[in-house]
């Protein structure tokens, strides 16, 4: 993802990553990563609100989520959103809040109609790690959106991932290596 003149990149994050009491400095890796992606430090913002915790087996108030996109939405003057869809990639509630949040604001009216809302499309364990070789799979089983990482783009988004030091645990490793994910996204629209 690279910031140019007819496209701004923002990213907003709803929790400060304090899991393990280490707030600040993933706080740190998550700017590092925005960085290597091309968006700046400027637009990227960081919520720290008590009622959204950083714990995967805790599903958020959706009205609280959808408050916090929609200001960011408003704020940026952002005309295109894309979430998680409703199982969040890995499972975790957090991930799957914000498909929720996102998708209680499309179903009531509330999205702006200029902004167009994007799921990531989660796919089987078996797919999620069998990175390029899910090409075909995708292709024959998606009429979303595709897009495929060229080698560059997925270097580029290993050396992301790798600036969250701190959460580099054996299976984020596994991830970053076979991961589907740093080659091909499947995006689905939501409410059009």
């Amino acid at each position: 993802m690279k910031s140019h003149s007819l496209h701004n990149a923002f990213l907003l994050n709803l929790l400060p990553g304090n899991f393990e009491k280490k707030g600040l400095t993933r706080r740190r890796e998550l700017f590092k990563s925005a960085t290597i992606l091309g968006i700046p430090a400027d637009n990227v913002t960081v919520v720290d609100n008590p009622d959204l915790p950083d714990d995967i087996n805790i599903a958020w108030d959706p009205k609280l989520v959808a408050q916090k996109i929609l200001e960011q939405v408003f704020e940026t003057s952002a005309n295109v959103v894309i979430t998680f869809d409703h199982y969040g990639v890995s499972g975790h509630r957090n991930h799957s809040s914000l498909y929720h949040g996102v998708n209680d604001l499309v179903e009531r009216g509330q999205m702006p109609d200029n902004v167009l809302v994007y799921a990531l499309q989660s796919v089987s364990l078996l797919r999620k790690y069998t990175s390029f070789l899910d090409v075909l799979p995708s292709i024959l089983s998606s009429a979303s959106t595709l897009f495929l990482s060229g080698y560059p783009a997925i270097l580029k988004a290993q050396r992301a991932m790798c600036a969250h030091r701190s959460q580099l645990v054996w299976f984020r490793w596994l991830y970053i290596a076979f991961s589907r994910y740093m080659v091909i996204n499947t995006l689905r629209p939501l409410g059009r």
